[in-house]
């Protein structure tokens, strides 16, 4: 922040492919990998998809959006360019509804961020249509996309976001809509090649275009216009200008969309649970280009490891030096390694939580100073413990629980110290029926399951999430429930270790779209204080206690808003104030901006320090930091 550089320069991520090119190397890169061999399989791909453009960019989504154990799903139509995308999770069937009635304001995707893909400019846009459930009878009142934005890249492709929900779109990045959110569709802007291209209502002219980047947040989805269901429709094809910069036509070829940092699983079916295809194989990422545009295939739109939510974005100190580490653990093989202030990297635990739905948490488990590793399998609700040793290295399963905890397809496990014991606990949340379970670290048997169980729902609503931290200043982690459309900030003070429900509630607050809450005691005082860091401009802002709103603000100046950058909060100085870690999970950089003294005025003024370049770190496909 500050004068500082932003961590890492943006990219435009379009590239365009000349018909029977090779496209291993594409594919080698979209899924997150590289592979030397890849030029072995050219032959195999050109078979797949002869003459068949295709456009490479980044995931619309983001996991840290998604509940656990909900996935995307890619539904395209054969032939042509649209990609429609949704969200399912699994419940022994993939479906595509929360929990609940089945109406298109409960489907899973339903309010989901949509980040932009690529660089370019915004030709032709509408954000303010209203929802109206007969999609059929809309055509003559408002656009077939609803609410969309239809972007011009640098190397003349379009690309075509589509049934956003009602406002979602900024201002900013579209400037078109009316009073009742119904368009004039009696004039349309002549065309060289067309007899009809543009409506009046929704085009900018060359001169009114707003900028996007990619990366930036551009709405949420919903089911407005010509839209059967929720779901984010898109598509890709070359755009025709004329000098002047006035759009002609758009081509009707059909391009491949494929994203970058992804992973891909052909649906066989409802019940297919069938294992994601391996990034490293590459006769199967040939096969993918038409898998993905030969039916439902799902879709998770990064690094199969990285959070989801629900997740802490909070560092852990695995050696008990004073100072938080970075931890990168490989799903592949189930290999961890841990990076601190101290020994060099070091890794261990090979072949540990690597299975497809166990997931690793951290935390103190036996109160020793040194954070813990956990594997959960969300499946069948077994616990593993690897506990850290005196350097802070792992080496394989000292505790398995000998009961099944939290299994629910609706439930999340959650990790703090609810006791004020000096040991970390563990939380299982029920997202869809608010219900809550604790099991208490103890002597032995570490984990024996339910301690206490708190009745009563809280924090189940379709955008809510939670963070645990210390909020009312004593010893015990405490919950926050944050509404992220609505701002809506709801406390659940810890007592004798369990919950009785919201005790607080604190002004509504990090509501904008690109902008995510972190958790962390910024200023070493006894309370931790919410930061909000805004993804598309790097702006920041601090809400200290009693949490009444900004306390303290820094303008954007584009820190840590690359399109795959992302930041964490930890103490990496051991100085007792948390800071602020920004990491691109494409390059494996890292910057690290220190907080300072509250009483200097300034808390975060910029990069204090950055990874070497040739140093890459946790870049796999296979990797996830924690």
């Amino acid at each position: 922040m500050g004068t500082q550089l932003a961590p890492g320069p943006r990219m435009s991520l379009a590239r365009r492919h000349a018909p029977g090119a090779s496209l291993a190397a594409l594919l080698a890169l979209a899924l997150g990998c590289e592979d030397p061999r890849a030029h072995d399989h050219d032959e195999v791909v050109l078979r797949v998809a002869p003459d068949y453009p295709v456009f490479t960019m980044a995931a619309p989504i983001r996991p840290e959006d998604l509940r656990p154990g909900y996935v995307a799903r890619l539904s395209p139509s054969p032939g042509h360019r649209w990609h429609d995308l949704n969200l399912v999770r699994w419940k022994g069937l993939w479906t595509g509804y929360e929990p609940g009635p089945t109406t298109e304001q409960n489907e899973a995707d339903w309010g989901v961020p949509v980040h932009a893909g690529v660089d370019g400019v915004v030709v032709d846009c509408w954000r303010n249509t209203p929802y109206v459930q007969d999609y059929s009878a809309v055509d003559d009142i408002q656009p077939i996309g609803g609410n969309y934005l239809l972007i011009r890249t640098d190397d003349d492709h379009y690309v075509y976001y589509a049934h956003m929900d009602t406002g979602t779109i900024p201002p900013a990045l579209c400037p078109h809509g009316s009073k009742d959110g119904w368009m004039d569709q009696s004039q349309q802007i002549p065309c060289l090649l067309a007899p009809k291209c543009l409506d009046v209502d929704t085009y900018l002219e060359p001169q009114e275009r707003p900028t996007v980047h990619a990366g930036q947040f551009l709405g949420r989805i919903g089911a407005h216009g010509n839209a059967s269901g929720a779901h984010l429709h898109m598509h890709v094809g070359y755009v025709i200008e004329d000098a002047d910069g006035w759009i002609n036509t758009f081509d009707d070829d059909p391009h491949h969309l494929v994203f970058d940092q992804a992973w891909y699983k052909p649906q066989a079916g409802s019940t297919d649970a069938t294992p994601w295809i391996p990034a490293h194989d590459p006769a199967s990422r040939a096969a993918l280009i038409d898998e993905v545009d030969a039916g439902p295939t799902l879709l998770w739109p990064g690094p199969r490891a990285e959070a989801t939510h629900g997740a802490p974005d909070r560092l852990r100190d695995y050696d008990g030096d004073g100072d938080d580490d970075l931890l990168c653990h490989d799903v592949g093989d189930g290999t961890v390694w841990v990076a601190g202030s101290g020994p060099p990297p070091r890794g261990g635990s090979a072949g540990w939580c690597h299975e497809g739905t166990q997931r690793l948490h951290t935390g103190d488990f036996d109160g020793d100073g040194r954070d813990d590793l956990l594997c959960h399998e969300r499946g069948t609700g077994q616990l593993w413990v690897d506990l850290a040793g005196p350097t802070g290295a792992f080496s394989g399963p000292d505790f398995t629980a000998a009961d099944v905890w939290c299994p629910g397809d609706t439930q999340q496990l959650l990790v703090g110290d609810f006791d004020a014991d000096g040991r970390d606990d563990l939380l299982c949340h029920d997202y869809a029926s608010g219900l809550r379970w604790i099991d208490w670290a103890e002597d032995a048997p570490l984990f024996g399951g339910t301690d206490a169980f708190v009745p009563g729902g809280w924090c189940q609503g379709h955008d809510q999430r939670i963070h645990v931290g210390r909020f009312d200043a004593d010893a015990a982690d405490d919950l926050l429930c944050h509404a992220t459309r609505r701002g809506t900030l709801s406390f659940d003070h810890a007592q004798a270790g369990t919950f009785g429900g919201t005790d607080a509630e604190g002004a509504p607050w990090c509501m904008g779209g690109g902008q995510r809450l972190l958790v962390g005691n910024v200023q070493g005082s006894a309370a931790d204080e919410l930061l909000c860091l805004d993804g598309d401009d790097g702006s920041l802002e601090i809400d200290a206690p009693p949490y009444d709103g900004t306390d303290w603000a820094h303008p954007g100046d584009g820190w840590c808003s690359g399109v795959y950058q992302r930041a964490k909060i930890g103490d990496v100085d051991g100085d007792g104030r948390d800071d602020l870690l920004c990491i691109d999970l494409r390059s494996g950089m890292r910057w690290v901006d220190h907080a300072s003294d509250p009483q200097s005025g300034e808390i975060f003024g910029g990069t204090d320090w950055a990874s070497d370049p040739r140093d890459p770190w946790c870049t796999a496909a296979t990797q996830g930091l924690h």
